[in-house]
C-alpha cells in the first residue's frame, strides 16, 4: 500500500437520529478505522466535540479538519436536550 492510500484517523460525531445512523453505517463501511460517536448515548463526549469545534451534526473530523456532513441539528440543541 502506498502512502496516499493509508487511512487517516477520523471521527464521526452524530446525534443518533435515523439520518445520522444511516450516514454512520455507510461511512463506517467505507472507512473501517472510523470512530463513530453517538452523542445522544455518549453524552460525556459532548464537551470533547465542542472543544474540537463541532457545531453541527453529523460532523466528520478527519486529518484535523471538521467536515459537516448534513447540517440538520446543532450540538447546542443536543446538549440542551432539544433533540
Amino acid at each position: 500500500m502506498n502512502e496516499t492510500n493509508k487511512s487517516l484517523p477520523a471521527t464521526l460525531y452524530h446525534d443518533g437520529c435515523s439520518t445520522c445512523l444511516q450516514i454512520a453505517s455507510i461511512l463506517g463501511r467505507a472507512m473501517p478505522a472510523l470512530e463513530i460517536v453517538d452523542l445522544s448515548k455518549e453524552t460525556g463526549r459532548v464537551a470533547e466535540a465542542e472543544m474540537l469545534g463541532v457545531t453541527v451534526l453529523p460532523c466528520l473530523l478527519a486529518d484535523g479538519e471538521l467536515l459537516p456532513v448534513s447540517e440538520h441539528s446543532t450540538l447546542a440543541e443536543l446538549a440542551a436536550g432539544a433533540h
